[in-house]
């Protein structure tokens, strides 16, 4: 099996933009989000046997690996059914690839659409995915199910940690997701690590997949700059 080493599959690469509108803010989720807020992101991937890099990265690939920039911008504030939203551009290497859009409220930070620009396909997340839950105390968890497609997961809070990045030192806690797409024998498994920074968002961002015991993709997002709105 051939597989595009940027899948569309919606939660794995949502962690490039976790982001959401300032106006509706949750207390314990503190997230600078107007239009005009960037993340600059070191990305590094690996694929695994028998994935490809997309065509824009392949010619800057060496072996199974890549070394790119990613940038995250908050670009407009959108609804969809009904809440309001950020809509979240990401580009690699200058060109566009990924939009998402977050939004907050009193439970938390939550994931309701994507757009893949490599595959054209869009995803709702219906209910929305909830990332960050309000009180971030270690050893919280949650569920989450989509309505209408077989995907899963379960997130947990852990310990806080001090990370150092080329953006600078953070006082962070790191969440941990894990889900599932499909049903065996090809059932995708994702883990994802996320290390926030409140005033910041995230500081890291660690995202592995692979099926049946055979990895896919291993994405690590490493903060370079945090540029908060004018």
């Amino acid at each position: 099996m051939t597989t595009n080493a940027v899948p569309a599959l919606a939660t794995v690469f949502s962690a490039l933009a976790a982001l959401a509108p300032a106006t509706s803010r949750a207390d314990g989720v503190d997230y600078p989000l107007k239009v005009g807020t960037a993340w600059t992101y070191h990305l590094h991937q690996e694929i695994g046997p028998g994935v490809q890099f997309a065509p824009d990265v392949a010619p800057l690939a060496h072996g199974n690996r890549v070394e790119m920039t990613v940038i995250c911008r908050v670009v407009a504030h959108e609804r969809i059914r009904g809440d309001e939203y950020a809509r979240v551009e990401s580009t690699r290497n200058g060109h566009p690839y990924f939009v998402e859009w977050y939004r907050t409220d009193a439970d938390g930070l939550y994931l309701g659409r994507t757009i893949d620009l490599d595959s054209g396909e869009t995803t709702e997340l219906n209910p929305p995915e909830r990332f960050l839950n309000a009180t971030l105390r270690r050893g919280e968890s949650w569920n989450w199910r989509s309505s209408s497609t077989p995907v899963r997961s379960t997130t947990q809070v852990h310990s806080p940690e001090r990370m150092k990045t080329p953006a600078g030192s953070f006082d962070t806690t790191m969440v941990v997701t894990d889900m599932r797409l499909g049903e065996p024998p090809q059932q995708v498994r994702v883990q994802a690590r996320r290390w926030f920074v409140p005033g910041t968002g995230f500081a890291k961002l660690d995202t592995d997949s692979s099926v049946a015991g055979r990895r896919l993709v291993h994405v690590v997002l490493t903060l370079e700059r945090f540029e908060p709105a004018r």
